[in-house]
């Protein structure tokens, strides 16, 4: 497995996110807002995802291993978010599409 890779781990109120030693906790009750968007990497887009706190900031790409399994957990705690979304910023490719999926105001 490729260390730099981030590895998530879904808990009860959350998830945790690993990158080699530094490890982020992050409870659902804590976000703030969440945006999608992707960023071009010459041949391919990368999807991604911020989940903004009030003091921090974690972005998740599709990359991460668990990553299919943190936006399901996302999904059934955000009941609000458009089960679709992924479908609003897939095209046109290489562009940033960036949408808001959750905002707590």
């Amino acid at each position: 497995m490729n260390k730099n890779i981030a590895v998530i781990e879904i808990k009860k109120e959350g998830f945790e996110i690993q990158i080699k030693k530094r490890k982020v906790k992050l409870n659902w009750r804590e976000v703030e807002k969440i945006k999608a968007y992707k960023v071009d990497l010459i041949t391919i887009d990368a999807i991604c995802i911020d989940f903004e706190t009030v003091n921090s900031v974690i972005t998740i790409n599709e990359d991460c291993i668990e990553w299919n399994k943190l936006i399901d957990e996302m999904q059934l705690f955000f009941k609000n978010i458009n089960k679709d979304w992924i479908e609003d910023i897939i095209l046109p490719p290489f562009e940033r599409n960036e949408i808001s999926l959750y905002s707590k105001k």
